[in-house]
Parts: structure tokens; C-alpha cells; sequence
């Protein structure tokens, strides 16, 4: 949620949070494989913003993905990141085989808009349906986590909800049919979370800027609270996926960080 020139939300200094995320991933987990951006790197898409993010990247020593969400704009992050290949169709979107597993990332951001009253909703396209089904069967054995930026369940946060992966039943069916998905990652709500949904795993993670207070009666979904910034952590082993969270940047109510 990176702002142009010093931009605060909340009183949070977001590109602050980031930048202390990437320097606590490097102290704590150096030995990572990847990293992977759920998307919202910007709170609006600006240009200078997305300067600001990819200087704060710059100083991540660690192979890293990134992906959109629906605070971001598709043209101007390929603008920003031109070294980022698209698919085929031009969306954000990734493969990426770690010993036995597969890690698939998408892009959910709205494309093209539906209707204003759910623009900040998730969607997927059947061009981005057949990119998934084309990274499944191309896992073979591997065992596959998929990422994307909204999740594609009902939370009962009703705001959140409103503006979530609009066709996730389509997304789910295909998961299911497929046979070998352990997780699907998702971000957008800003909170620790997790689910099983028709058999599926999910989780979320908290944002490393705002958070998201547990407020089931709101139909707000911009409605935000100051708690520590975090970020999530994956171990692959021959068991299956361990998930974990890690809060940063304590003590978090001074200073707006």
C-alpha cells in the first residue's frame, strides 16, 4: 500500500513497514527460496509510488514474485517493472517449481472492471482460468500451492465480502478437479486468517501496513486499525505445508509504526 511522497494511512508509514519487513525477512530468513507480493504493492497505483516500492525491493537479497491487487493499476506496474515478463494476455502472473512443489501465482485484479459498485472485487477471466489449468496439469506429481491476491471464500466481514473473488466457485472447481493443491494464499482482508473450503486449505496474512479490526457487522471494507505489520512463512517439507506468521516492528503504537 506504498504512497507517493511520504504518504501515511491511519498514521502509518507504509514504506516504513515495508522496508523493515524486507530487512527482518533477510536477518531471519536469509535461507528462503522465494518471496512472494500478494498484491496491493500501492495504495492507488501511482507511478511514483511504485518507484518508491521498487527502491525499497532493491534491497531484497532474496528471489522474490510479485503480483496485483485491486489497489494496484496492471499498466503502470508493468511500466514500473518492464524486466517482469506478463503472460501471454498481458496479466501478472507466475510459475514457479520448487523441488517437489509448484507455486502458482494470479492475477485477480479486476479486468475488465465489472460494475462500480464491485471494481474492487477479484476476478478471473477464462483466459486466467485456462492459465491455471495449464500450470495444474503441467505439475505432475508435485504438489502445488496457488497465490492470488482475493480470497475466494466468504469471510463474513460483510465489506470484504462484497469485494472478494467474484467467480471463486469456478476457481475452486478447477482446484478440485486437479487433485493436487495443499494451500491457496490469498491477501486483501489484512488479517490472519484460515479456512478449509470444499477441501481446500486457505490462508491469509496480515498486511505489513494496516490491519483489518475483526468487525463482523461493518459493510465498510476500508475500515482499518493500527496493530503490528506481519507477514507469513511457508516450510515445504515431504509432510506437507506448515504455515506460520510473524509479527514485526514492536512495540507498534508509537510513531505510527
Amino acid at each position: 500500500h506504498i504512497l507517493p511522497d511520504g504518504g501515511n494511512i491511519i498514521g502509518i508509514d507504509p514504506t516504513a513497514r515495508l522496508e523493515a519487513a524486507i530487512e527482518h525477512i533477510q536477518t531471519t530468513s536469509a535461507d528462503a527460496d522465494l518471496v512472494v507480493f500478494t498484491g496491493d504493492l500501492t495504495d492507488n497505483g501511482d507511478p511514483a509510488a511504485y518507484a518508491i516500492f521498487r527502491k525499497a525491493l532493491a534491497k531484497l537479497n532474496i528471489p522474490h514474485r510479485l503480483m496485483i491487487g485491486n489497489h494496484d493499476s496492471r499498466e503502470n506496474f508493468r511500466g514500473a517493472f518492464p524486466d517482469i515478463a506478463a503472460d501471454e494476455n498481458g496479466f501478472v502472473q507466475f510459475v514457479e517449481d520448487i523441488g517437489g512443489w509448484r507455486l502458482i501465482g494470479l492475477d485477480s485484479l479486476n479486468s475488465p472492471r465489472l460494475e462500480e459498485t464491485r471494481k474492487s472485487a477479484g476476478h478471473l477471466c477464462a483466459q486466467r482460468l485456462a492459465y491455471l489449468e495449464r500450470a495444474l496439469e503441467g505439475a505432475g506429481e508435485s504438489r502445488v500451492i496457488v497465490f492470488l491476491h482475493h480470497p475466494p471464500f466468504i469471510s463474513n466481514f460483510p465489506g470484504m465480502d462484497a469485494i472478494r473473488l467474484v467467480n471463486a466457485e469456478a476457481f475452486i472447481d478447477l482446484l478440485i478437479r486437479n487433485g493436487n493443491v495443499q494451500l491457496v494464499v490469498s491477501g486483501h482482508i489484512h488479517r490472519t486468517m484460515s479456512a478449509n473450503i470444499r477441501g481446500i486449505p486457505q490462508a491469509l496474512f496480515k498486511s505489513t501496513a494496516h490491519q483489518m479490526p475483526l468487525d463482523f457487522i461493518s459493510k465498510d471494507s476500508s475500515i482499518s486499525c493500527v496493530e503490528p505489520p506481519a507477514y507469513g512463512i511457508l516450510l515445504l517439507t515431504d509432510e506437507g505445508v506448515v504455515v506460520h506468521t510473524e509479527d514485526y516492528m514492536w512495540p507498534h503504537l508509537t510513531g505510527g509504526a
